[in-house]
């Protein structure tokens, strides 16, 4: 394992339908559907078994190692902390925004 890196799912959403297959497949709950896309909320919590990318029928989804400070600038974006619920939309613009905008 690499010092402050962790082997996680990365969704290419330009791929992702939208089915859930790999919420479905997560055992740790890490994916949720945001937006009609899979997106992983909780990093840290990924048993990093790629459960997800193997169910995808649509090889959306592939493992990559990404520094844990990073799991935000991912195409995801980062929640308040690790463990916390999915935001609901009316609150996504400020989860973005503190992901994308530096």
């Amino acid at each position: 394992m690499h010092d402050g890196f962790k082997y996680v799912p990365v969704v290419d959403q330009d791929s992702c339908t939208g089915c859930a297959t790999c919420v479905e497949a997560c055992d740790h709950g890490c994916l949720h559907m945001v937006w009609s896309y899979a997106t992983l909320v909780r990093p840290h919590d990924c048993g990093s078994e790629g459960a997800c990318a193997t169910a995808c029928p649509e090889d959306a989804i592939h493992m990559e190692w990404v520094g844990m400070d990073e799991c935000g600038e991912r195409g995801q974006w980062r929640v308040d902390s690790p463990h916390s619920a999915v935001p609901e939309p009316h609150t996504m613009w400020s989860a973005i925004k503190r992901a994308f905008v530096r």
